[in-house]
Formats: structure tokens, C-alpha cells, sequence
């Protein structure tokens, strides 16, 4: 995070947005100040986002938040004192769950919901869950003839959050969505985590250079970097847990490039 965009949508043209960009320091200070919206967006670094979260609701506004909203244990205390001020000043405090307007994930909540082609839900056991999510990436893109370009912090887990926080929010969203819908849930009597457990992807230096478009590795990586040749990225996770006594599993892992095969399949 380090712009703030004002974006204005026209009414006589609403599919027109003009955008005023500004880059100086002092850009979240500069937006709250001024206000020129009534709604922030915030999406990116996700350091400071649960801070912003909660600046933002002290000011007025609504916030519109990617996820994760937070991504350490003290953050969390913190984001908690932001519903509370949500609530107290009438604001919204939304994630930004893109996966629930996918289609598949639609069409697969749908279908769980018809006994007569689902079944009914089993509990399963911590052996064997009832729901199994996974989810599968790759640091290295290349699309359209270019390597697509990674800023140095999202390997970073201080900032970008490891392999627990960051891609798994989505499908632990997914399997509250689609098990309970429409329930509202709480975390302090409706979940019991049994375990988790985090893991690195190597990358080596030349790696990471490709993929960032860095002469250099950050010096926030100095307690990452083995033989000043390898870089672990804490980007891979997994928890086993209960929704309501229904047993589940989510985990997410990152590679660095997809295998060889897996490509020229993609590629035909």
C-alpha cells in the first residue's frame, strides 16, 4: 500500500471512472483528512491493513477489505475493536470473498444443498473429514510473453501473511458458505481448531530475482535466507478443525513454477 486512488464514477456514464491518483507518504493520512469518498477499498500490503481498517471506521467511513483483514494474533484484538466500532457508528465492515461468486463454487453450493443428489453432511473425523478443501499455486507466471511481476514483499510473511492467513481465509469461508448457509456463525463456541501447521517453499535467489524484477533480496529476508543462495517463503499451510462437530481440512500450497508437464498441458 503505498498510493491512494479516489475513484469517481460518473452518473450519466456509470461504466466511466476517473481516477485521481496520489503517491506521497502521507497518502492514508492525506485521505482521511480530506475525505473526498464515503467507502476505502483496502487491498495489498497487509501490514498496516488491519490499522487502516480500523483508522478508516474511526473516521466514518466504510471499509470494503480483501483479505485476509488480518494476519498475526495481535492484529487480531485490534480487528475485533473495529466491528465493535463499526457497530457503534452504523459503518460496514466487509471482506471481500471473490471466491463465493465464482461459478463452480456456486453451482457446487447449490448441489450440496439438494438431498437427493448430496446426501446429507457427515461429520467425519479428524482421520477423515467430512469436507476437504485444497488450493494450488504457482510464484512463476508467465502470461502473454512476459513474466508476471511480484512485488518482493508477497513473499514475505510479515507482510504478506503465511500459508494459515492468507489464501486459506477463502476456503475456510468456503466451507462455513457452503456447509451452513445462510447461518450466522461464532467463532468462540462453533470452531475448535485440532491443528495446523505451516511450511516453506524454497526459492533460490535467482528465483526470486526473476519473478520480482529485483537486483537485490530486501533485507527483511535476512532471517530467511540460507547460504545467501536460499530464500524460505512461509506460504504453504494447513488446519484441521471443527465447524459444529463437522470434521474439516484446508490447506494451501504454493510451488514455485508448475512442473514441466502440467505446462506444456496448459499450453496445448
Amino acid at each position: 500500500m503505498t498510493a491512494s486512488t479516489l475513484i469517481i464514477q460518473e452518473r450519466k456514464n456509470p461504466a466511466h471512472w476517473k481516477e485521481d491518483v496520489y503517491t506521497g507518504n502521507d497518502y492514508f493520512e492525506k485521505m482521511l483528512s480530506e475525505k473526498k469518498g464515503n467507502v476505502v477499498v483496502l487491498a495489498g500490503n497487509n501490514r498496516k491493513k488491519t490499522e487502516y481498517i480500523l483508522k478508516s471506521l474511526e473516521a466514518g467511513l466504510d471499509v470494503l477489505a480483501d483479505k485476509p483483514m488480518v494476519i498475526n494474533s495481535g492484529s487480531f484484538e485490534m480487528l475485533k475493536k473495529a466491528f465493535e466500532t463499526a457497530k457503534e457508528k452504523n459503518l460496514l465492515l466487509y471482506d471481500i470473498m471473490t471466491e463465493r461468486f465464482e461459478i463452480t463454487t456456486i453451482l457446487q453450493r447449490e448441489l450440496s444443498m439438494l438431498p437427493e443428489v448430496f446426501g446429507e453432511l457427515e461429520k467425519g473425523t479428524a482421520e477423515n473429514p467430512a469436507v476437504v478443501m485444497e488450493s494450488g499455486h504457482c510464484f512463476y507466471k508467465y502470461i502473454s510473453g512476459n513474466v508476471v511481476v511480484r512485488p518482493a514483499w508477497f513473499m514475505d510473511a510479515s507482510q504478506q501473511g503465511d500459508g494459515i492467513v492468507d489464501v486459506t481465509t477463502h476456503l475456510v469461508d468456503l466451507v462455513q458458505w457452503e456447509c451452513f448457509p445462510d447461518q450466522i456463525l461464532d467463532y468462540t463456541k462453533d470452531i475448535n481448531v485440532e491443528r495446523a501447521k505451516r511450511w516453506p517453499t524454497d526459492m533460490t535467489v535467482a528465483q526470486f530475482k526473476t519473478i520480482t524484477k529485483s537486483d537485490s533480496v530486501p533485507s527483511y529476508f535476512k532471517n530467511n535466507i540460507q547460504s545467501d543462495t536460499l530464500l524460505k517463503v512461509w506460504s504453504n499451510g494447513e488446519i484441521n478443525y471443527q465447524l459444529r462437530g463437522v470434521h474439516a481440512k484446508v490447506s494451501v500450497r504454493w510451488d514455485y513454477q508448475a512442473p514441466v508437464e502440467m505446462i506444456r498441458i496448459i499450453r496445448c
